[in-house]
């Protein structure tokens, strides 16, 4: 998966509360690959400024992904965003138990 996928599926994840078409099968896509490619999705998630609610949506199929949310916490790095967003994950981690 390349960069220009990943903000294309970033964009179809940020309508999908107002699109009605199928957002979970969208989502379902964007935690996967999120999982898969994390450091990337990190990456093209930064230039949304709506990034919290993207995260907030994809939180509810990654908890469910063993390890999920643990996993991705691990692999991210240490750039401001990515420290950010793992702070973000923590959070909603937090809410769900």
């Amino acid at each position: 998966m390349d960069e220009k996928k990943i903000e294309i599926l970033i964009h179809l994840i940020s309508h999908c509360t107002t699109s009605g078409h199928y957002p979970e099968v969208i989502m379902e896509g964007g935690a996967r690959a999120f999982l898969k490619y994390p450091r990337l999705f990190a990456s093209c998630l930064s230039k949304y400024r709506g990034w919290r609610s993207i995260v907030y949506l994809l939180s509810y199929f990654l908890e469910n992904e063993d390890p999920g949310l643990r996993r991705l916490t691990s692999i991210l790095g240490n750039t401001n965003f990515e420290c950010e967003l793992k702070g973000q994950l923590a959070f909603l981690n937090s809410i769900r138990k």
